[in-house]
């Protein structure tokens, strides 16, 4: 991971293969922040992401294989 510190917040780029979660976990740990926001636009080759059932009252995983990405 590449970061630069930029008026208070941070602008951080993943590298190919890093995963997003552990490498944000060890970022923030590192750097002593307590919380914050995240907005980010890239792209990525294997995801999963969950959502809220309500009806299930359970989160279910989506997960994407393939290249996908974002756009603002």
């Amino acid at each position: 991971m590449r970061c630069r510190k930029m008026e208070g917040r941070y602008l951080t780029r993943l590298l190919k293969g890093e995963e997003v979660i552990e490498s944000l976990r060890g970022f923030v740990r590192a750097e002593g922040i307590p919380g914050g926001s995240l907005t980010g636009l890239g792209a990525a080759d294997d995801v999963t992401v969950a959502f809220w059932d309500t009806v299930e009252r359970r989160y279910r995983d989506y997960r994407h294989q393939g290249l996908i990405e974002t756009r603002p």
